[in-house]
């Protein structure tokens, strides 16, 4: 999970469990165990919710976790997000990181 994440090339990002097979080969049980690990061990960060409108749900609206890595894990290795890329990586729903 910890090169899945690292993949994602932004500050803020979702890794929807569902979407695990299909995309990573991998099943979301043994997705949402590495991700409760790596936040277990202070690598992964759940920032926020992101609310989505979908037909899967009687409301229609879902959610999906926000995650972040903690530095020396941030995108590229470079630590702390430069205010460009906070300002880039900027959730839908308006979160930003917790400092």
């Amino acid at each position: 999970m910890l090169l899945i994440a690292l993949n994602q090339r932004k500050i803020e990002f979702t890794l929807p469990q569902e979407r695990m097979p299909e995309w990573y080969g991998i099943s979301a049980d043994t997705a949402g165990k590495g991700i409760n690990e790596l936040r277990r061990h202070g690598i992964l960060d759940h920032l926020d919710d992101e609310w989505f409108d979908t037909l899967k749900t009687r409301s229609g609206r879902g959610s999906r976790p926000v995650y972040s890595l903690w530095p020396p894990f941030t995108p590229r290795g470079l630590g702390e997000p430069t205010a460009d890329e906070q300002a880039a990586a900027e959730v839908p729903s308006g979160t930003v990181p917790k400092k």
